[in-house]
């Protein structure tokens, strides 16, 4: 009878442990913005506790780091990775700066408001579908899971832990579950929050975030592994109510079905983390991960006393590492282009592929990639890789989807001073075997006009480069120069006039910069007084200059912001050479009438740079360099005429809006310094102190015959000041500034209100 119950004892017991050897226990993790990284912390909890995962379903976020864990990623690993710089740059749609390519940037202008058209001129169309850029995040998502798709054979079963995501397809209203095919695919449809990624196409299906019709796949893992737990992590509860002044929350409400028809049973263990992060609030990713964390400890004891199986933690590193020993691992041998004419192939190839190339290094193709992109006649590049198990290497196929072809731009500089300026720009883009690209821009205001027209050429050969034939008008009317709005506006003191033609050449150095070469023929007129006691009875003198150019500049940027920078840098070498004829003709305020029919030549040398540095996350400081030299046959016939022909010194924006003599020299070196507080992401407080020091003088002789005087004193140096509370808007700065220039010793103050751009059009004679 012992015998027996001993026997009895001993089958239970092997009865029980069989059962909990074959327990399978089912991860489900649902959607929810930046809150999704949540789920890094309950996995970590998991595994720290030695609790097996054996299959993972997962939506948007959920999706994401699902795909992670199971593509081998470890919990520290996931952390890591989503608390970097990097990846906050794919989450909110930056460009690292080294992937920039300066060459295709297009020179600044002042549009506050850009409308791109198709040739239909659909209005519907031209509204954006999302204001984050994904080229990082499907590149970095195509570079990290294609390996580990081709080591599964694109069977989401055969991942380090089997896997099935779901997307959201709003033509049949439907969800999609992904159970196989590209991993990084499947996860991307799943996470394309509408508004924040652009909806991408499988097998012909628009496909959006499975948060629309299911936030918290259960049924997906009871129909596909049927695990004998399930643990979930469901973060739909933990949002907060739609509030009539958030259209965030108003959108996420519309977006995440909190319909949970397929509920856990009874037995079950159900982790809801609280805590307060908002939808895009990824730089907060420590903080959602310790309270996934938080969470799931708090329920150990019922998951402990659920789930009997464990599994060590020297037990799941080997299974991990031994699974990514067999992820894939190769270079590129070909690209097939989806959406494009053949021609239009060619263009992109050619930006792809160099001549003879066997095969691409995916870093390599990395930089020709985000090159490619940075193209204004593309929009966006869809990458996925195929990997062919004969020869070990990768095809791509990249969905190119074009940028429509009209852009219309609106925008320019309004102020409370009298230099407002309205801008409007039209931009017709052609994507073929050349790039083509036509231009053309109208400046207009009582101060500043110009008419702009530009013809750009894009070759993709081995050196890149572009011609660009341009025309130019530009006028600029001078009147009292610290007039408010109320104010009365004198009499014009100087009118200038340019009208030119010309041909850029550029090419590319390296990433980060580029040479322009540029020929151009033209004429000045300028009509100004000798001095400033003049009447509407008295003429002007007038000045004629009848030249051409011969200019070669290199220049680079990684500035932020068209103005009011807060990051990056910006250099700018430029010089030109100048021949041409001056006529001169005088009114009746000259002391001479002596008609001057004179020949010029001059080279003319510059040197720009400005930098910022961080010192404390809320104080910032920029430094501003500026050297000019030009070398002359001889001066211009009069003084003022003089010097409108020589370099002017004006540091920032307000300065290029005034005419100062005393910060004219034919040589000099300028130097500021910037300190900058920010407020918060969209408003700065900025102070500036510019220091001119001018090598050489240009004074008024007899009869107003200028002449250079080479003895600079300490007491020739001029200052400048600004300070300046500066708005970001999504249209455009907003500022308030006071400004000081010591050179106007009767109102040396000036304070504006201004709105926009102060960027005006490329000058003829000037760098």
């Amino acid at each position: 009878m012992r015998k027996i119950i001993e026997i009895s004892i001993f089958s239970f017991l092997l009865f029980i442990s069989a059962e909990a050897l074959s327990q399978k226990v089912g991860l489900v993790l649902s959607g929810g913005g930046a809150l999704g990284l949540a789920h890094i912390g309950v996995i970590k909890a998991l595994e720290e506790n030695d609790i097996p995962i054996d299959y993972i379903t997962g939506t948007s976020a959920g999706a994401m780091v699902g795909g992670f864990y199971c593509s081998g990623f470890s919990p520290d690993e996931m952390s890591k990775m989503v608390e970097s710089d990097a990846f906050l740059k794919m989450a909110y749609g930056d460009v690292d700066e080294k992937l920039s390519y300066y060459f295709k940037e297009e020179n600044p202008d002042p549009a506050l408001l850009q409308i791109k058209l198709d040739k239909d001129f659909s209005i519907s169309k031209a509204i954006p579908t999302n204001f984050t850029n994904s080229a990082l995040l499907d590149f970095e998502f195509m570079r990290v899971f294609s390996g580990v798709s081709a080591k599964a054979q694109y069977n989401f079963n055969e991942l380090f832990v089997p896997f099935r995501c779901v997307a959201a397809d709003v033509v049949s209203k439907s969800p999609v579950v992904f159970s196989h095919g590209h991993l990084n695919q499947a996860i991307r449809a799943s996470m394309t929050y509408p508004g924040y990624l652009r909806p991408i196409r499988v097998e012909g299906k628009l496909l959006f975030d499975g948060g629309l019709y299911n936030n918290f796949p259960t049924d997906v893992m009871f129909n596909d592994f049927f695990p004998d737990i399930i643990i979930g992590v469901n973060l739909s509860d933990s949002i907060t109510p739609p509030d009539e002044d958030d259209v965030i929350s108003q959108l996420k409400s519309m977006v995440i079905n909190r319909n949970n028809s397929q509920s856990l049973c009874e037995n079950d263990i159900l982790i809801s983390p609280k805590v307060n992060i908002g939808t895009f609030d990824f730089d907060k990713a420590k903080e959602a991960i310790q309270a996934g964390y938080d969470a799931t400890m708090a329920s150990m004891d019922d998951i402990k006393t659920l789930i009997r199986k464990r599994v060590k933690k020297e037990e799941l590193e080997a299974k991990r590492n031994e699974f990514k020993k067999g992820i894939k691992k190769g270079n590129i041998h070909s690209i097939q282009l989806e959406g494009v004419t053949n021609k239009q192939a060619k263009y992109i190839r050619n930006a792809l592929i160099r001549n003879n190339e066997i095969e691409i290094d995916f870093e390599i193709f990395k930089q020709r990639f985000f090159k490619l992109l940075s193209d204004n006649k593309i929009k966006t590049l869809y990458p996925l890789a195929d990997y062919d198990y004969v020869s070990k290497k990768y095809n791509v196929k990249i969905n190119v989807v074009q940028e429509k072809p009209i852009q219309l731009k609106f925008g320019g500089a309004f102020s409370s001073r009298p230099i407002n300026t309205g801008y409007f720009g039209v931009t017709y883009n052609h994507l073929g075997r050349i790039g083509t690209q036509i231009e053309s821009d109208v400046y207009f205001g009582k101060f500043y006009g110009s008419t702009g027209l530009g013809f750009r050429l894009d070759f993709n050969t081995k050196i890149p480069f572009y011609i660009r034939p341009f025309g130019v008008l530009n006028n600029w009317d001078y009147f009292k120069s610290f007039a408010t709005f109320f104010d009365e506006v004198k009499p014009s003191y100087i009118i200038r006039n340019e009208r030119f033609a010309g041909v850029d050449m550029g090419v590319p150095v390296n990433n980060s910069g580029r040479v322009v070469f540029t020929v151009s023929k033209g004429r000045n007129k300028d009509s100004y007084y000798q001095n400033s006691s003049f009447t509407k009875t008295d003429t002007a003198d007038v000045t004629l200059f009848y030249a051409q150019t011969y200019g070669a500049k290199y220049e680079s940027s990684t500035l932020n912001r068209k103005l009011y920078a807060t990051k990056g840098y910006r250099i700018n070498i430029a010089s030109k050479f100048i021949e041409g004829q001056e006529y001169s003709f005088h009114g009746n305020t000259s002391s001479t009438e002596n008609i001057v029919d004179k020949e010029h030549y001059s080279f003319w040398f510059k040197v720009k740079a400005e930098k910022y540095f961080v010192i404390h996350k809320n104080l910032r400081f920029g430094l501003d360099l500026e050297a000019v030299n030009v070398w002359r046959n001889s001066l211009f016939g009069n003084y003022t005429a003089a010097l409108l022909y020589s370099p002017i010194y004006r540091p920032f924006p307000e300065s290029k809006t005034l005419y100062y003599p005393t910060y004219a020299s034919d040589s000099y070196v300028g130097v500021g310094a910037k300190l900058i507080t920010p407020i918060n992401d969209n408003i700065d407080l900025r102070g500036e102190l510019y220091i001119f020091r001018p090598n050489v003088l240009i004074k008024d002789g007899l009869a107003h015959v200028p002449y250079y005087d080479y003895q600079v004193t300490f007491s020739n140096y001029r200052y400048m000041a600004s300070t300046k509370l500066v708005v970001n808007s999504m249209i455009g700065p907003l500022t308030l500034a006071v400004n000081y220039y010591d050179a106007q010793p009767v109102s040396p103050w000036n304070f504006s209100v201004n709105y926009g751009y102060v960027i005006q059009n490329r000058r003829f004679v000037k760098l």
